[in-house]
């Protein structure tokens, strides 16, 4: 079999805990004809399947999608040791894949399968709707400065790009990955002559942008449930420092929150690399050099390896979405 085709499945146990309420919409006859469609659809570079047995029992594998277009069905059958049955992928508004679902078991076993994905599904919408709020808000600091346009997407890729190669969890990855635009969201509580201000800051003025931590995690943590929760812990630690010296508790080490470590990382590299208000852009290389002089005081060593290691893809990121 080619390598390509190996699945090599991680059992979960949970419908929860595997993140299913968003991986159940459109259905397809076979393996095949899913990847089919989806490789179809501009803008899809990834896609996760989650395989069921008929007990309930789910594994996911994810790939990319460059490395699963072109598997055979039967390739995927022989790797899951017989899965057959039924296929479904999830979009989002903009029509990108969030995930796939293949179900393997007799017919109504696998409706009421589907029937408990479903309900997974309504309650993530209702949380969505608060998420699109969230957004709004981090869009709309974004937006007063000209200088920062795409760094929210930015940071979201940078983010998800370092949590893979650190080798999180899938659903973790995705998780930062949509918690990590929503860092500096407390700033919309910080005063705009403040905030924008082309000249060095106060000692006094400093303090008050430094509060923008805590807001964004008040804000956050209003949402309710685990998302939310990891969505305040970047906002509130994203500023910690692993030796100690950071704000707003001045946390160090693993006590600082693993996904604010994270965009940690990511926020400095892309302040490093744009300009801003009160500096101009460094180049790549200089950025590079700074993260790396960081590790162990600033940042997290074994994430500042995990940034080295994928840095051809997190500039393939800085390239996408600072034209995009």
């Amino acid at each position: 079999m080619d390598a390509r085709a190996a699945l090599l499945l991680k059992q979960v146990q949970t419908l929860s805990e595997a993140g299913l309420g968003r991986a159940v919409e459109r259905p397809a006859q076979s393996v095949e004809e899913l990847l089919g469609s989806v490789a179809g659809r501009a803008g899809v570079r990834g896609v996760g399947l989650y395989l069921a047995t008929a007990d309930g029992i789910l594994h996911w594998r994810g790939e990319r999608l460059s490395e699963l277009v072109g598997v055979s069905a039967s390739q995927l059958d022989d790797a899951a040791t017989g899965l057959g049955a039924r296929a479904y992928a999830s979009f989002d508004g903009e029509g990108d894949l969030v995930g796939a679902l293949v179900l393997r078991g007799e017919a109504d076993e696998l409706d009421a399968v589907r029937e408990d994905l479903s309900q997974h599904l309504q309650a993530e919408l209702t949380q969505r709707g608060y998420l699109s709020a969230v957004f709004a808000l981090a869009e709309a600091v974004e937006e007063q400065d000209e200088a920062i346009a795409g760094h929210v997407r930015r940071i979201s890729g940078y983010s998800a790009v370092i949590a893979r190669a650190h080798g999180c969890e899938p659903e973790f990855v995705r998780a930062v990955q949509l918690a990590s635009p929503l860092h500096d969201v407390g700033k919309v509580a910080i005063p705009s002559e403040i905030l924008f201000k082309p000249g060095k800051l106060s000692d006094a003025e400093f303090d008050e942008t430094k509060r923008h931590s805590a807001e964004g995690a008040a804000i956050l943590a209003r949402g309710g449930g685990a998302f939310w929760a990891l969505a305040a812990e970047v906002a509130g630690s994203h500023h910690e420092r692993w030796d100690g010296s950071g704000y707003p508790r001045g946390l160090s080490g693993e006590a600082i929150p693993l996904a604010a470590r994270i965009v940690a990382v990511a926020d400095v590299f892309d302040a490093l690399t744009t300009k801003r208000i009160y500096k101009p852009a460094l180049g790549i290389e200089q950025s590079l050099n700074i993260i790396s002089e960081g590790s162990g005081r600033h940042f997290d060593p074994e994430l500042v390896d995990a940034f080295q290691r994928s840095f051809s893809e997190i500039l393939d990121v800085k390239t996408r979405e600072t034209s995009a």
